[in-house]
């Protein structure tokens, strides 16, 4: 029969916590990239052909004296 060799104990480490990051800034920290704005291309003017409609009821403006 063969005798297993004693194994070593494991050693129990703590486990690595990750820096808290506190900024006094209310702002991103990475760096941003920002495309540039597109030219300004103002909207052609529009002509419109619409007209209100006469209305069916018979009504004379009054007449203030």
């Amino acid at each position: 029969m063969i005798e297993a060799a004693p194994a070593e104990p494991v050693k129990a480490e703590p486990p690595v916590s990750k820096p808290v990051v506190v900024a006094g800034h209310r702002h991103a920290t990475a760096p941003m990239t920002r495309a540039p704005a597109p030219d300004y291309v103002p909207e052609a003017p529009r002509h419109s052909t619409w007209v209100r409609r006469r209305s069916p009821l018979k009504v004379k403006a009054p007449r203030w004296s």
